[in-house]
Parts: structure tokens; C-alpha cells; sequence
């Protein structure tokens, strides 16, 4: 209800301002900024506003026309028709373009001068007709009408964007500087308005100050929202109503012609109106748009950093390479040091590999053959990284090549996956044929030291020693095992006597694929000897198997102790089989190790000596470093 009220007594004021400059036939205001205010407002509110609004602008019409000496009757008139004007020139507006009507589109404010047109030609043709029915005027109809048509039209097209622009202003983020600017911009306008207004009639005043207006309003246009250019107009015609209403400077010179006065403000007025408005329209069009392409461009960017694509654009006519996403990380360089030739982007390719890049690139400009390659990128700190390369030629009429647009995606992932997966398989079928001729070795010594039922049984415990020691391997990509495990593992037979009969201790190491099968095997061969024979067939015996690394560099070793107590008496055999093969034989040879199996009387002892560089992973770091890992 208070802006209503606030609306109401802006149109009375404008109202009463228009009202000071009649025509003397036709007694209609010359220029009329109150349907300015009407408009804008209503178009500004929305239909939520335009009762209370439409109801303010008639009471405030009404009583401007009474306070100008007019009859109830013609006052009431003028007021339906103002009102009415309004509410045609808003609902047209909102239903072409709805709620999200601005003046920041071009297409916009076509449609509001457009409105702004319409509003007052209808309204203009009602009073035309009423005002020689109320004895208002005795000019014929057309020239009633021309003279409301122009001031109301004139009236809406340069106040109603003001108060459009207001609105619009209130919910869009305030950018300070440029709210500053366009102060500024307004502030040096009004001053300049005083002098170019005010100055006396002189041949070099009918040009000079009207132009001196100019560089403000364009300044306003170019730089601010179209809410400061609107502010400018606005200014320029308030200020011209004044000075002619109160016979000041040129424009109020009683020497000359008062519609020359007219004619001449009204042409300037609507000129500088629509070039303000088109112009600020143009700006904050572009504005937008080159907004929406750096969203665009960097949503673009986002994505190609998190997909680690690089696209690019060859401009062949030009030789220039420009490229959009993770460039610089690709080539582990600066940002802007990226290529921007053919000639530097070629040479950003691997030496080797430069070649073929080039010949994939030819035959693609010559359209032999679509552009996909892999290649390699050198790094500063000595690694490459793998590029796969695709792209597609544009060409013109006459199909000679313009432009090759395309992606650069990193696969040096993939590449070492592929390389690892190459290695691995070649690692498993050379342990698959060392694993068939263990296996062959297996089965024939065993066969030849017992019958057919003890060979069941003894080579199936082998052979389960070696798949539970491939199955440790198996589930570390063949990468290494860890001794604590081999050992759990080997003797999980035994899993209820680690801890009390059987202890383990040694630090966390991590044994080579080899070492892991060849010392599984001792392990499982001298578990079940234990408990055939040795200190696990006694209640009383116990095993104690222990591990360490000795030694540095070259000179480290890994020593591993198996030693019984608690059991029977132990003699050493007279003749050794395969087992005696499988703990010390194979051991030796597989790992380069000195290997020791003594059978005291106290119980049997197995002890190794291997270099680690044949028996443990040491891609951690140096072993001999490492801390107590288990103790059971």
C-alpha cells in the first residue's frame, strides 16, 4: 500500500509537471512523463500490483487534471484513458515476455517500445474522441490524437525504463565499482544539463550543447546496466519539461516559435532514448553472452581436468595450436608455456616417436586416413607420458584442410597396466613350466622311494605345499609374500599349536615369487618330517622357526633357523630321498643359499644363508632396516 501511495504521488507530481505545457488547439499536454511512471511500475510490480498501482494513478490523474482547471467530467475522462493506457502497454509487455521481461535483450526492448506504441494510440484515440464531446478542445480528432500519441509514447519510453531497471537492479548481485561508475556518469550528466539548458540562445548554442549530453549518456549505456542509461534519459527529459515549462535557456525562449521548442526536444528526446536503450541493450546482451561462453569454457575445463583430456585446435591457415584442460600438466610445464605451433608441438613428442606422429598427421590433412596415434611425451625428471591422440579435419569447398580439432587423453595408466599384464603373463608361464617340472620331479622321485598308497599320500602333501604357496603369490599379483604368512600358511595343519608348540619370530620381509615357492616347499617338507618323525609326534617336543636380515647392501642376507627340541631321539637318515632334495637341494639352486639340515639327538635343525637380492623385495627400501614384524 505505501509504494502504491509513493507511485500515486510520483504520477501527481509528473502529472502536474506535464500539465504546465498545454497546446494551445488541441489543450493536451505536449509531453507527458506520468504514463512513463504508470507503466513502468505496472510492468515492474506485476499483476499482483496492478490493482492498488491502477488505483493510485487514477486518483493521482484525477486530481492533477482538477488541480489544471478541467471539469469533473473531463478529468475523470483523462484519468480512464491514462489509466487504461498504462494497464494496455504493461499487459501486452507481460504477455508477450512474461515475468522475465528486461531491458538487458534486445528482442525485449523491441517488444516495450513496441507496447509503449500501442498503450498510447488506443488511449490517444478514446480521449480524441471524448475531449470535443467534453468542449476540451475544438481541434480536429488526428491532431488530438498526434499530440497525445507523441507525448504519452515519449513519456513511456523514456521514464518507464527507469523504473523497470530499478526493479530489476533489486534482484541482480550489485557490482560496486560499477554502481560507482554510473553515479559518476549520472552526476557529470546533471551538471552538464545545468549549463546546456540554461545557456542563452547564440548561433554556436544550437548545436554544441545538445551534443555535450551525448558522451555522458553513452558513457552510462557502454559501461553500467541499463538502469543507469534509463536514469540518464529520464534526467534529459525532466529536465527539458522543466526548462521549457518555466521559459529557461533556449528551450524556454519566448523569442521563438513554441512548437519548434516542441518538435525540437521531442526528435532529440526520442533519438537519444532509443540509441541509449539499443546500445545498452547490444552491451549487456554481449555482456551476457560472454558470461554464459566463460561458464561455458570453464564447466568445459572442469571436466577435462577431471576426465586428464586435453582438446585442441590446429588452425592450419595460421599455424597457431590452441588447446583447452590439463595442457600444462601434461607436459609437466608452466601455463602458458604450453605449445602454440605445429612446429613446438611436434617437438613436445618423443624423439622416437615424433616420426610417426608427423606421417599420422599427413595422411590425415591428406584424407587417407582418420588422425589416431599413441605416442610419448618426454618429462624433465626423465619419465614419459603415454598420449592417445584423435582428431577430425575440417576442410572448406573445395575440401583443402582449415582446422583439425581434437583430444589428447593421457594412458599412461594403461600403458603400464598393459606392460605389467605382459610382464605378468610371462612371469606365469615361466613359473607355470619351472611349477610342471617340480611337479614331474615330484612325482617321479616319490614314486620311485614308496608304494603306490604312501606316494598318494606323500605327493598330494607336496603338492598342496606348492598350490598354498601359489596361492599367496596369486593374490599379491605375483609381486612377493610375506614370510610371517608362507609360514602360517605352510603349516596350517598346525594352526593350533602356533603360538604354544610351535613359535615364529622374525621381522616383516617380503619374499621374492621364487624364494617363496622353494622355501614354502622346505617349510611343508619339514612340518610333516616333524610330525612323522620329529618333535611334533612327541606331547612334549616343540618347533621354533626364526628369520632375520644380516648385513647391508650387497652383503645383506637372509638368514632363516628351523630347530626342534621336545621329541624323540633323531638319528640322521642312512639314505636321503626327495625330501632332502626339496630342503636343501632346490633351496640351494633356486636362491643361491648355503643350506645346512643337521639331525642332532635333541632334534633336527635346518638353517639358510641367502643373499637378499635372491630372496626378498626390497622395493621398500633396504631390508636390514626393517623392525620385528611377528612373534608367535
Amino acid at each position: 500500500m505505501r509504494l502504491a501511495l509513493a507511485i500515486g504521488i510520483a504520477y501527481f507530481v509528473a502529472a502536474w509537471l506535464g500539465l504546465a505545457l498545454l497546446t494551445g488547439r488541441e489543450n493536451v499536454a505536449i509531453f507527458w512523463p506520468a504514463s512513463g511512471i504508470a507503466s513502468g511500475a505496472l510492468i515492474a510490480l506485476g499483476h499482483g500490483a496492478w490493482l492498488p498501482v491502477g488505483g493510485a494513478v487514477m486518483a493521482a490523474s484525477f486530481a492533477a487534471n482538477l488541480m489544471a482547471d478541467r471539469s469533473v467530467g473531463s478529468a475523470l475522462v483523462f484519468a480512464l484513458c491514462n489509466t487504461g493506457e498504462a494497464a494496455l502497454s504493461a499487459g501486452l509487455i507481460r504477455r508477450w515476455f512474461g515475468s522475465s521481461f528486461s531491458l538487458n535483450d534486445l528482442r525485449h526492448l523491441l517488444g516495450f517500445l513496441l507496447g509503449a506504441a500501442i498503450g498510447p494510440a488506443v488511449a490517444g484515440f478514446a480521449a480524441a474522441v471524448a475531449i470535443p464531446a467534453l468542449a476540451v478542445s475544438t481541434a480536429p480528432l488526428l491532431d488530438v490524437w498526434q499530440v497525445w500519441f507523441a507525448a504519452h509514447a515519449l513519456g513511456i519510453a523514456s521514464v518507464a525504463p527507469l523504473l523497470i531497471g530499478l526493479a530489476s537492479v533489486s534482484r541482480e548481485d550489485r557490482r560496486p565499482h560499477e554502481v560507482i561508475e554510473g553515479v559518476m556518469a549520472l552526476t557529470a550528466l546533471f551538471a552538464m544539463i545545468g549549463f546546456v539548458f540554461a545557456v542563452p540562445s547564440g548561433h554556436w548554442a544550437r548545436i554544441v550543447p545538445e551534443a555535450l549530453l551525448l558522451p555522458w549518456v553513452l558513457w552510462a549505456a557502454a559501461r553500467c546496466r541499463p538502469v543507469f542509461a534509463a536514469a540518464a534519459i529520464a534526467i534529459i527529459a525532466l529536465a527539458a519539461v522543466a526548462v521549457m515549462s518555466y521559459n529557461i535557456g533556449r528551450l524556454g525562449d519566448p523569442s521563438a516559435a513554441h512548437s519548434d521548442h516542441v518538435v525540437a526536444a521531442q526528435v532529440a528526446l526520442l533519438a537519444t532514448t532509443l540509441s541509449a536503450l539499443a546500445l545498452a541493450a547490444v552491451i549487456s546482451e554481449r555482456r551476457r553472452r560472454e558470461a554464459d561462453l566463460s561458464a561455458s569454457e570453464a564447466r568445459l575445463r572442469s571436466i577435462l581436468e577431471a576426465a586428464n583430456v586435453v582438446a585442441w585446435d590446429v588452425d592450419l591457415v595460421r599455424d597457431t595450436v590452441h588447446a583447452t584442460g590439463p595442457a600444462a600438466r601434461f607436459l609437466n610445464a608452466r601455463p602458458g608455456l604450453q605449445p602454440v605451433t605445429l612446429t613446438t608441438a611436434a617437438e613436445s613428442v618423443h624423439p622416437a616417436d615424433r616420426a610417426r606422429v608427423q606421417a599420422a598427421f599427413a595422411a590425415a590433412l591428406q584424407g587417407t586416413a582418420p588422425f589416431r596415434t599413441e605416442f610419448r611425451i618426454p618429462l624433465p625428471d626423465g619419465s614419459v607420458r603415454w598420449v592417445a591422440a584423435e582428431g577430425a579435419v575440417r576442410r572448406d569447398r573445395e575440401g583443402r584442410p582449415l582446422r583439425v580439432l581434437g583430444i589428447d587423453q593421457d594412458i599412461t595408466a594403461r600403458k603400464e597396466s598393459e606392460e605389467h599384464v605382459q610382464l605378468l603373463m610371462r612371469e606365469i608361464s615361466h613359473r607355470a613350466k619351472n611349477l610342471l617340472s617340480v611337479v614331474q620331479v615330484m612325482a617321479r622321485r616319490t614314486a620311485g622311494e614308496v608304494d603306490a598308497q604312501v606316494f598318494a599320500e606323500r605327493f598330494g602333501d607336496r603338492i598342496a605345499g606348492l598350490a598354498a604357496s601359489h596361492d599367496l603369490l596369486v593374490k599379491s599379483d605375483w609381486k612377493g609374500v610375506d614370510m610371517a604368512d608362507l609360514v602360517r600358511t605352510q603349516l596350517a595343519h598346525f594352526s593350533d599349536l602356533i603360538g604354544t608348540r610351535i613359535r615364529v619370530a622374525g621381522p616383516a620381509v617380503r619374499l621374492r615369487p621364487a624364494a617363496a615357492q622353494n622355501i614354502g616347499m622346505a617349510l611343508r617338507e619339514l612340518a610333516t618330517n616333524a610330525a612323522k618323525y620329529g618333535a611334533l609326534s612327541a606331547a612334549e617336543g616343540s618347533v621354533r622357526i626364526e628369520w632375520d636380515v644380516v648385513g647391508h647392501g650387497k652383503h645383506a642376507r637372509l638368514k632363516m633357523r628351523w630347530s626342534e627340541q621336545g621329541g624323540p631321539v633323531v638319528a640322521s637318515p642312512q639314505t636321503t630321498g626327495f625330501g632332502h632334495t626339496v630342503m636343501v637341494a632346490m633351496v640351494k639352486h633356486a636362491l643361491n643359499a648355503d643350506v645346512r639340515l643337521e639331525y642332532l639327538p635333541s632334534g633336527a635343525i635346518w638353517e639358510l644363508v641367502a643373499p637378499t637380492e635372491w630372496t626378498l623385495d626390497t622395493s621398500g627400501g633396504d631390508p636390514a632396516n626393517r623392525g620385528t614384524g611377528s612373534a608367535t
